[in-house]
């Protein structure tokens, strides 16, 4: 096969990928003449820098995470609660055996009330942040849920009447760095029941 043959073939192939992917554009057209080919897209497609930012001067933020060390596999989770000006008040790390991820989700809301309720700022606004959809929504909407984990749900529901007021938010993974950083640690102790928490 010559050069000739080679870079046939690879326009060939770039000409099914484009046409895939912009089915609005001819395969013919990519072939003949590839410069007259116009594709708009809605932006630039890219996410926007996030990170963290810190609660209100009246509110305490705890941001959750759970992980998986395969799928389904050995499951953990972990949090930080932070004040308005960044300091880290608490944090921890659990092994929660092996689930799937919406379970280590779930159970990292869970903790973060429980953590929440017999601490020194429970008088504060509770502000609780998740990189999960899914778990966000079940969490505010308990009949979303999966009857499987309805008394979870219900349980954090019970928690969160005790709070003077609370909320629980999804936000991207890229703002949620330091949580994802403890739930990949809760993955990795491994043992159930064996937890890491630092006051």
């Amino acid at each position: 096969m010559d050069l000739g043959q080679i870079l046939g073939l690879v326009k060939l192939k770039v000409s099914f990928w484009i046409s895939a992917k912009w089915p609005h554009i001819q395969l013919l057209d990519v072939l003949c003449c590839p410069s007259a080919i116009k594709v708009h897209t809605r932006g630039s497609g890219a996410r926007p820098q996030l990170s963290w930012s810190p609660p209100p001067e009246d509110s305490i933020k705890i941001n959750v995470d759970g992980s998986l060390l395969g799928k389904p596999g050995h499951a953990g989770f972990g949090g930080v609660m932070r004040d308005h000006t960044g300091a880290e008040l608490c944090c921890f790390s659990k092994y929660v055996g092996v689930e799937d991820s919406n379970i280590a989700e779930i159970l990292a809301i869970r903790e973060d009330v429980e953590v929440f309720l017999p601490s020194r700022v429970r008088d504060k606004k509770l502000i609780i942040e998740s990189d999960s959809k899914t778990a966000v929504s079940w969490v505010n909407n308990p009949n979303a849920a999966p009857w499987s984990i309805r008394n979870i749900i219900n349980y954090i529901v019970n928690l969160r009447i005790q709070v003077s007021n609370s909320v629980v938010l999804h936000i991207f993974s890229e703002a949620n760095q330091r949580a994802d950083f403890l739930g990949k640690q809760g993955a990795r102790l491994g043992a159930p029941a064996s937890s890491s928490v630092s006051v």
